[in-house]
Formats: C-alpha cells, sequence, structure tokens
C-alpha cells in the first residue's frame, strides 16, 4: 500500500472509532458548563424629597435666615429643592458627617432664579458658606452665591467628597474682594477617594473681582492635596480673577 493511501485509511479508521465510541452506552454524556448568572443590580437609595418653602417654612424673600433647617435637614438620601427667591445665610455649615446622597438643587429656569445672599461682611470675616469635608454623592446644582459689589462680602463652598459628587449650573454673581476679606478662592473641591471621580460642569465666575496683586488675590477653583482621585471640569467660564482662575497643589 502506498504511504499516501495508508494515510488515508488510518484516517478513515480513527474517524469512524471516535464516532463508534460516541455511541457507547457505558460513556456519560457531557453536561452543559453552565453560564454564571448576572447579578441582580442594586436599586437606587430612596431620595426624601423636600420643597424648601413648602415643606421647611425656609423664607424665600432673604429677609430671614435659613441655616437653621438647612443643618437640620442635612441627612442622608435627602434633597432641598428651592423655588426661585433668595435665601439668607448668616454663618458657615460646617458638615462633615459623612452623609452620602445629598442634594441641593434649585428649581428656577435659570441658575440665576434661585440666589444665596448674605449680610455684609465685616472687613476681614473671610466667609465660607459650606464646608462639607466626607461623605460621597453631594450634588449643587441651579443656583447663584450673590457676593455683591462691596469690598468686602463673598462666599466660598469646600465640597470633598470620596466620589460621586457633582456641582453644575452654579455661579458666583458679584465682584470678589481681595483675600483679605474673601477665602483664597470661591471653590475648593477635592476627591478623595482614588477610585471615585468628582464633576464640575457649568461652574460660572466671571462678574470680577479686585487685583491687589499677587499674592493678594482670590482664586477661582483650587483642588488641595487632599484630592486623590479624578476631578473633571466640563463648561466652565472663569475669568477676570484677582488670582489664578485654577490652581490644583499637591505636597505629597
Amino acid at each position: 500500500m502506498k504511504r499516501r493511501t495508508y494515510l488515508r485509511t488510518l484516517g478513515a479508521v480513527g474517524v469512524g472509532a471516535a464516532l463508534a465510541g460516541c455511541n457507547t452506552p457505558d460513556e456519560e454524556t457531557p453536561t452543559e458548563t453552565p453560564r454564571p448568572t448576572e447579578e441582580t443590580p442594586t436599586p437606587e437609595p430612596e431620595l426624601t424629597v423636600f420643597d424648601a418653602v413648602d415643606d421647611l417654612g425656609m423664607d424665600p424673600t432673604g429677609q430671614e435666615p435659613v441655616d437653621d433647617i438647612l443643618d437640620e435637614t442635612y441627612r442622608e438620601d435627602t434633597a432641598i429643592e428651592f423655588p426661585p427667591g433668595e435665601y439668607l445665610i448668616t454663618r458657615e455649615h460646617d458638615w462633615d458627617r459623612g452623609v452620602s446622597n445629598f442634594r441641593l438643587v434649585g428649581l428656577g429656569d435659570s441658575h440665576t432664579d434661585v440666589q444665596f445672599v448674605f449680610p455684609p461682611a465685616d472687613p476681614g470675616e473671610r466667609f465660607r458658606m459650606l464646608r462639607i469635608t466626607s461623605g460621597t454623592d453631594h450634588v449643587l446644582k441651579n443656583f447663584s452665591i450673590q457676593q455683591t459689589d462691596d469690598d468686602t462680602t463673598s462666599a466660598d463652598i469646600w465640597l470633598a467628597n470620596d466620589d460621586g459628587a457633582l456641582i453644575e449650573d452654579v455661579e458666583w454673581l458679584g465682584r470678589t474682594p481681595t483675600d483679605s476679606h474673601a477665602r483664597d478662592q470661591l471653590l475648593l473641591f477635592d476627591c478623595t477617594s482614588v477610585e471615585g471621580v468628582n464633576v464640575i460642569r457649568r461652574v460660572y465666575m466671571r462678574e470680577g473681582a479686585a487685583l491687589p496683586g499677587y499674592p493678594n488675590g482670590v482664586a477661582g477653583i483650587r483642588i488641595t492635596e487632599r484630592s486623590v482621585g479624578e476631578v473633571r471640569m466640563i463648561d466652565c467660564h472663569i475669568e477676570q480673577r484677582g488670582s489664578s482662575s485654577f490652581r490644583a497643589t499637591h505636597t505629597r
């Protein structure tokens, strides 16, 4: 038998034997490997929503302070929605409580329809509106901060979350004083977890500032050495600052 004919014959025998083996009753039928089941998605936490005026009794005319109500309502899975108007804040709100999923949201058609206002500041006061330095998923959205055009009134915000923070459609109105009367920046924004992502979208600072010369001006947005995660800035407009429009510092 020629070698080529022999190989063809051997191949045919091998295939026949393999097929015959499939019909052997003693051999177990292979079972299909089970596919992994998809995990059930974790449900979103329920959000308790309060109307600042109708539910909480805040004054939308800017005459009566809303500080006590803000402090009492700051808690997990809570949103405060503000109808158009002015809301008077007279002291710093230091919220370092590890809260997650809290929102302050204006209900106006424009972000200027809801404004937080402040008493005229004393010289050197350097007022801070919010200090939130723990937790996750804080949302500040669709309102303005009214600094007026005097030489001393301003208000900054410090928001540091592990993940999920969003500041969107927020504007600082009025003229920013020097850092003798205001903080070194209008917004401190940190992401304090390596895996976290925090976002600033459509934040505006564009109505001017005192220009005392470096290093005495007030910056726009600053990221501090506490920030170790990802911070995204999208469609922001910052101009006419007395110092840097944006600054990031890292000393580690």
